[in-house]
């Protein structure tokens, strides 16, 4: 997905934020696959932003994750 939207960038100059979530916290059923987790969310997350030079953000849903999520 971050190649495609890094293209439609490359293609037509639009300035674009790649935001993705490591954690979908809202889900409607509690046994609703959730992500990857912290860590691997944002080794992911990091892997899009050098990969393509996206600027990425994400959903922060606890306190004690956001030092982490905003490296």
């Amino acid at each position: 997905m971050g190649r495609r939207i890094a293209a439609i960038r490359d293609e037509t100059g639009a300035r674009i934020v790649y935001k993705s979530s490591y954690d979908k916290a809202n889900r409607s059923s509690g046994g609703s696959f959730r992500g990857p987790g912290l860590d691997r969310g944002l080794e992911i997350l990091a892997e899009v932003r050098e990969r393509t030079g996206l600027p990425v953000i994400s959903d922060v849903h606890d306190a004690s994750q956001a030092e982490r999520a905003g490296m």
